[in-house]
């Protein structure tokens, strides 16, 4: 990571990280045998081309985590009363503290360990702030994701590749932070802060080595099978310099542990 320039995240966020030690002795929410799997709903109204955007991702979202990950049935995302939303450039805007505390904390589903929104709408965290891609809780165990600014107009096969890409970097992301991840700030990382699409699209779809250790540290997976089946999915999905980045990564691997 270099200096941060005005415009980027760590620019505006004086935020300090956050150590491995730090983390395992920290407040976070992992797998146990009450709570195991993630949710996503999806809020809005959706064609069947954002239906499979949203099937996709959960699939996705499944081999990241290793963990059984369920997508619900669409919910109107007129659940967000009048107070909660703003009209902008990109349509209406949901607030994501509504969405967070109302919609998603009071009606987490039983042995469900993250409950995250996906949403076509836009999205403020704050009247003082234009927008944000998604928001988490590092302690309550809910989120929300948008890909309204993925594409100008509407989602379309032109433009899916691009919005897929972008989607389930975002939503891998806060679903990273509900597992009590904070912004990593010293490697390029799925977990570092983005201010902008240019400096989201700058960052990985990978998480560095020190995030990794802390995500397997909390959830337990095989690392190996997790290589295997990240480097099927992006194969699969032509995305071949993910499949070779985790292809590299796993080959390390191996030579380490000869």
């Amino acid at each position: 990571m270099g200096e941060p320039r005005p415009g980027d995240w760590l620019f505006d966020h004086d935020e300090k990280g956050q150590a491995f030690g730090n983390y395992i002795t920290g407040i976070r929410m992992c797998p146990n045998d009450s709570m195991s799997k993630i949710v996503i709903l999806p809020l809005g109204v959706f064609n069947n081309l954002e239906m499979k955007l949203l099937k996709e991702t959960a699939n996705y979202a499944s081999i990241f985590f290793m963990l059984d990950v369920e997508l619900f049935g669409a919910v109107s995302d007129k659940v967000v009363p009048k107070d909660s939303r703003r009209e902008r450039y990109y349509g209406d805007q949901l607030h994501t503290q509504y969405i967070l505390k109302h919609v998603l904390l009071e009606n987490i589903p039983d042995s469900t360990l993250s409950f995250i929104a996906i949403t076509n709408k836009d999205l403020y965290p704050a009247e003082d702030w234009n927008f944000v891609f998604g928001q988490a809780s590092l302690k309550k165990r809910v989120g929300v994701s948008s890909y309204r600014r993925y594409f100008e107009d509407q989602l379309d096969s032109t433009n899916f590749d691009t919005c897929f890409n972008r989607i389930i970097k975002t939503t891998t992301h806060e679903l990273c932070h509900m597992f009590g991840l904070k912004h990593c700030r010293i490697y390029k990382c799925l977990v570092n802060g983005s201010n902008n699409m240019e400096e989201a699209d700058s960052k990985p779809l990978w998480l560095c080595p020190e995030c990794l250790a802390k995500l397997q540290n909390c959830i337990g997976f095989d690392l190996f099978e997790r290589y295997d089946k990240l480097i099927e999915f992006f194969t699969e999905n032509h995305m071949f310099t993910e499949a070779n980045y985790y292809k590299k990564s796993k080959q390390l691997m191996l030579v380490q542990n000869d």
